[in-house]
């Protein structure tokens, strides 16, 4: 049971996988509006987006049609074909979570890599931005998240962003996200 028609497109993932890279190609490539959640060091992106009510419903009764018609509302205010959100890689939906999204058109996407890969990739950033943050810190807070996502029943949902240890083209993720976006309209 769809909700409406515009497009949506949640991206989770690991810290370092290139969630907010492969937003912002969405966006462009796509005509989507990108919201970015992952707002560090910035107060929560569920309320700088003012979806909290309904990000609360969805998360805890399982509710996606009031969030799924907020993000529709403003996609087409927005005169976009879509909207993607980009998540915290702390953020690891529960498999009924995703269904329940799935279900009212919203499409869940796991960016997803080996666990050195996302490391280095973070670690790369982190260097590249000037904020530092370490192994220890990709670790302490990546490790449960990757292993969750690791579990057979995410396969769906993942989608590869590392080719023999290097990102994945932009090309090549954006139209894996289109096909995906078409096969579940």
């Amino acid at each position: 049971m769809q909700c409406d028609s515009a497009r949506i497109l949640f991206l989770l993932g690991p810290s370092g996988c290139g969630k907010s890279s492969l937003g912002s190609w969405v966006a462009e490539d796509l005509a989507f509006l990108h919201i970015e959640i992952d707002q560090w060091p910035n107060p929560d992106g569920i309320d700088l987006a003012a979806i909290r009510a309904q990000w609360s419903r969805f998360l805890e009764h399982g509710s996606a049609c009031p969030l799924a018609e907020s993000l529709r509302i403003r996609v087409a205010s927005a005169d976009r074909a879509g909207t993607v959100l980009t998540f915290p890689g702390r953020l690891v939906l529960p498999v009924p979570r995703i269904a329940s999204a799935m279900d009212v058109g919203i499409v869940v996407v796991v960016l997803y890599g080996t666990g050195a890969e996302c490391m280095d990739a973070f670690l790369a950033r982190e260097c590249a931005t000037g904020r530092g943050l370490g192994v220890d810190h990709w670790i302490t807070n990546n490790r449960d998240i990757y292993a969750e996502f690791s579990r057979p029943d995410y396969a769906p949902y993942r989608v590869a962003a590392f080719d023999n240890g290097r990102h994945r083209s932009r090309a090549a993720l954006v139209d894996e996200i289109r096909r995906r976006l078409i096969r579940h309209s």
